[in-house]
């Protein structure tokens, strides 16, 4: 009987993983951007990374989309935006409701947190 609840137990692991349970499944949804660089963010900025790896980015009237990837370690997002040079972002902290990301030079860090 152990070894059956044990085998239900694997078995539904692994399809939650892939389902997208994993960092990939948790970062699908809404994002704001909070703070920008150790302040507050002073202009409503959302992400939102969809199921089917594209995303839509607003911040204030600008509205762009593209497509992203996570890369297999979940440390990078890459995005590439429509018609613009790819971007990659490293994933510095992640817990699920809150995501740390800092750019590919290492110049901005932006906190975002997910919205419900």
């Amino acid at each position: 009987m152990k070894k059956t609840a044990y085998l239900w137990l694997i078995l539904i692991s692994f399809a939650f993983v892939a389902c997208g349970g994993g960092a990939k499944g948790k970062l699908i949804g809404n994002w704001e951007v909070d703070v920008v660089n150790g302040k507050p963010s002073k202009d409503v900025s959302l992400m939102e990374f969809k199921k089917d790896e594209t995303f839509k980015q607003t911040s204030g009237k600008k509205t762009r989309g593209g497509k992203w990837s996570l890369d297999k370690d979940g440390k990078t997002i890459q995005m590439f935006p429509d018609g613009k040079k790819s971007e990659k972002m490293e994933i510095v902290k992640f817990d699920g409701d809150k995501l740390l990301l800092k750019d590919e030079g290492g110049r901005n860090e932006f906190t975002l947190k997910k919205r419900k």
